[in-house]
């Protein structure tokens, strides 16, 4: 990764913010990492600071970590979350699955946890080439839509003819 990943941990526990801090700086790559303590401070820094990847729990003060991640949603944002809690429950996962969460991480967890999902992100936000070869505009620009909401940084070339796409 070429740039610094902006990081964020949410979540009123000294602890756990400890464990992702330790995770961030043992990671191979540059991070800026900041920390919030309320839901309103993480939504604050989530809708104005661009982060790339954020740990939020799911029960803080103010807003939950579920209504952060769904403001964060709506607005467009596509941040790397990761949701963590406590309570290891079927209907938080699949209202994560719904916010398109990449993880949840239910608590005790450890640095090691953390620094699989920091791993994790890093294959995803290197930037990947891709070639689009169909003969179908229409197919063709529906691929480049789909890949463009997907969470994958790709660099899209495309071709109408599988003999041209040879030399590209």
């Amino acid at each position: 990764m070429d740039q610094v990943c902006r990081m964020l941990v949410a979540d009123d526990s000294a602890a756990t913010r400890r464990i992702v801090r330790e995770a961030a700086a043992r990671a191979h790559m540059p991070v800026m990492f900041h920390e919030a303590t309320t839901g309103n401070e993480c939504k604050e820094v989530i809708v104005n600071g661009h982060m790339h990847l954020a740990f939020v729990d799911i029960y803080m003060p103010g807003l939950s970590g579920v209504e952060v991640v769904l403001a964060a949603r709506q607005a467009g944002v596509k941040t790397f979350f990761t949701l963590m809690s406590a309570r290891e429950d079927d209907e938080l996962f699949e209202i994560a699955r719904q916010l398109k969460v990449y993880e949840f991480l239910v608590k005790p967890f450890g640095v090691a946890d953390v620094q699989s999902i920091i791993k994790t992100y890093n294959h995803l936000a290197s930037p990947l080439r891709a070639l689009i070869v169909d003969d179908s505009e229409t197919t063709r620009k529906i691929i480049q839509k789909v890949l463009a909401r997907s969470v994958f940084r790709v660099m899209l070339e495309q071709t109408a003819d599988g003999d041209m796409s040879v030399g590209l």
